[in-house]
């Protein structure tokens, strides 16, 4: 249960409509409150009937996970629908690993949209009241591929990466923004098993570097107006032998530039091979040499991912099929989204969470095999009723596996992606030429940031209404917040009050999920509620192939990250210095996750990979260093993280990250 039900006042509102109130406006409250009353009396029957709140506060509260061995809250915890059955690890039966999971989607959904995309009409420049010249985008409405036209270029890809030499196994550094050349490049690479290293586009030549050299990779792809980066450090990447380049995002079609002689040059002079991919995608094979088909199995190399850190050198995940199909089934379980949605993409591919989603934290590296992407896309998509129905935008790094992930499991299920970035992903947002319109997708997978980025919008909104749409707005969010963990839902208010706040993301949305880091309950219930969808959060890590829990739909507190998915389970380990135990009334301790979704370990680093992975009662434990605590229904919270965790000379603990929290939050901290 939420640790704000018991208030009705929302401190999160209160900030925003911080502002003296008239004597008047208390009389103008209490007409609302009795007209409310009557309201109440009203539909009071036809809501019992119909709208059910007992049912839904019963589907909140059902029990979600429990240990497999009822009697020991120590043993392994598993989502209810496995307690006594194997592990789910494919999204599709037969289908063990990437390529052949597109494979069978397109043949599901040859006809549907996967892909969307907006080109730019035209760059106007916008000089703002300070003086400063922004540039602005007017962008043409969302053109759509369908599965067997996105099918049919990643063939074409696939033909011109063998044409130019990739080989099986050959590394290949994927350095570019979110966009489809991404996800097509990824998949061909998958099909032909060439595993990708990937590297966040916000970063510098210095992270390509370590990335290419201690991976040893042969090619990168990229985009072209990164290439003259990537020049500075040709001489301290010697085994760079080839480079793959995408047009430029947000070109100017009035000013496309040509690259210059002089830096094609200077890679010849390296003797390093640089291609269009639309010249590599014009490659045919002539009858001296077919095409070379490509044995991949669920085991085989993937995906080495970067991670965030904070101390030591860069470590590289390793992942595999296996890991990130499971992690997909996993986290897509219990969403009814199919091909009547749509997906924006905007978080980075480079993240595992954006590749899951959309095929069902100084880097870091983690490796990750077909066995563990599988087992990942197969985590996140059981049960989850989505497809060409629904639509979801695609906006954070592909290079995070959250975003990976999330466009996997989803268009394994038929549901279309639209690539937005943070910058274009609404009317108002900062490169959009006002007057746009934007994808109004069903679907979105968000990081608290953009939430933060979402609510300054929508409070801005409310500040600019008159003192009589402010009183209004704060009386109705203030009821409806504190009614519903009951159930309850005003079709009144959701229509007449909050569906314009609904129409920031264009008023589709079914589906928010949140993860990353720990979303503020209070964010969290006034997405809820204004946005009229669940908001919810999962839990995993880059070595969980971005997945380990995820929030149940129908679940109406907020504070938690869910039930294990269906592909891995989680076990709490006693840590006895800072009093954290299962056996506690609640149970507590350092969060250990097996399954298939668990990467195999750390590139080159043998030493870090046996710390953190370890292996107890016969299974292979991945150890979080995070503090779990599992609620009476089995959602997990996370209460703590034994780095922020500092003792004191008498021997008591305090933990950084609650003080920090604490500073920030304090109207006297600046």
């Amino acid at each position: 249960m939420s640790d704000e039900k018991d208030s009705t006042k929302s401190p999160l509102l209160e900030r925003v409509l911080e502002e003296e109130r008239p004597f008047y406006s208390y009389f103008l409250a209490g007409f609302f409150k009795i007209f409310f009353i009557v309201y109440d009396v009203i539909v009071f029957l036809p809501y019992k009937i119909f709208a059910n709140p007992e049912k839904k506060k019963a589907l909140s509260e059902k029990i979600k996970a429990r240990p497999t061995d009822e009697a020991n809250p120590a043993s392994p915890w598993r989502h209810v629908d496995v307690i006594d059955k194997p592990l789910k690890t494919y999204i599709y039966e037969n289908c063990p690993t990437l390529g052949t999971s597109w494979d069978h989607a397109v043949k599901l959904f040859s006809k549907e949209k996967c892909m969307g995309w907006r080109q730019v009409l035209q760059i106007e420049e916008e000089k703002q009241s300070n003086g400063k010249i922004f540039q602005k985008f007017v962008l043409d409405d969302y053109q759509w591929l369908t599965y067997k036209q996105v099918d049919e270029q990643i063939t074409k890809i696939q033909n011109g990466l063998q044409k130019i030499g990739i080989q099986p196994g050959d590394k290949v550094v994927l350095y570019s923004e979110t966009r489809k050349e991404w996800l097509m490049t990824a998949i061909a690479c998958f099909k032909d098993n060439i595993p990708i290293v990937t590297v966040y586009s916000t970063l510098g030549e210095d992270a390509v570097e370590f990335a290419m050299n201690e991976c040893d990779a042969v090619a990168i792809i990229t985009v072209k107006n990164f290439l003259p980066k990537i020049q500075k450090i040709i001489e301290k990447i010697p085994k760079m032998k080839k480079i793959v380049y995408f047009p430029d995002l947000y070109e100017n079609p009035e000013e496309k530039k040509e690259i210059s002689e002089d830096l094609i040059q200077n890679y010849k002079n390296y003797e390093i091979e640089i291609f269009s991919l639309e010249e590599i995608m014009n490659f045919k094979f002539g009858a001296e040499k077919e095409k070379e088909e490509r044995i991949v199995k669920p085991d085989d190399l993937a995906l080495i991912m970067y991670t965030s850190g904070t101390t030591g050198n860069p470590k590289g995940v390793i992942l595999n099929h296996r890991n990130v199909i499971a992690a997909i089934t996993g986290e897509s379980y219990g969403f009814d989204i199919g091909p009547h949605d749509v997906i924006i993409g905007y978080l980075p591919l480079a993240h595992i969470l954006e590749i899951c989603v959309e095929m069902a934290w100084n880097p870091k590296g983690v490796i990750l095999n077909h066995r563990n992407v599988i087992a990942a896309i197969t985590g996140e998509s059981y049960g989850f009723d989505i497809g060409p129905h629904d639509v979801i935008i695609g906006y954070l790094p592909l290079a995070h596996i959250l975003e990976i992930c999330v466009e996997m499991a989803c268009m394994c299920k038929g549901c279309p992606i639209g690539y937005s970035s943070a910058h274009t992903l609404y009317d108002d947002a900062p490169k959009i030429k006002k007057g746009q319109k934007v994808l109004k997708p069903t679907l979105m997978a968000c990081v608290p940031a953009i939430m933060d980025r979402i609510f300054k919008i929508i409070s801005n909104e409310i500040k600019k209404a008159n003192f009589l749409g402010r009183e209004m707005f704060r009386i109705c969010y203030e009821r409806s917040r504190a009614r519903y963990e009951d159930g309850y839902e005003s079709v009144f208010m959701k229509r007449f009050i909050f569906s314009r706040i609904a129409k920031v993301l264009g008023g589709r949305l079914r589906y928010v999920l949140s993860g990353g880091a720990p979303l503020n309950p209070e964010t969290q219930r006034f997405m809820n509620i204004c946005f009229g969808c669940p908001v919810f959060q999962g839990y995993g890590l880059t070595e969980t192939c971005g997945g380990a829990t995820l929030a149940d739909p129908n679940d109406l507190t907020t504070g938690s990250v869910g039930p294990p998915l269906l592909c891995c389970e989680i076990m709490l380990r006693e840590w006895k210095d800072a009093n954290y135990s299962p056996h506690n009334e609640k149970p507590q301790g350092e969060i250990l996750i097996h399954g298939d979704n668990v990467a195999i370990g750390y590139y080159k680093n043998d030493e870090k990979t046996k710390e953190d992975f370890i292996e107890l009662d016969g299974k292979r434990w991945f150890s979080t260093g995070d503090i779990g605590e599992f609620r009476q229904d089995g959602s997990l919270c996370i209460i703590d993280r034994k780095k922020d965790l500092v003792k004191l000379s008498h021997g008591e603990y305090i933990s950084l990250g609650k003080v920090e929290t604490t500073l920030l939050t304090n109207s006297l901290v600046e």
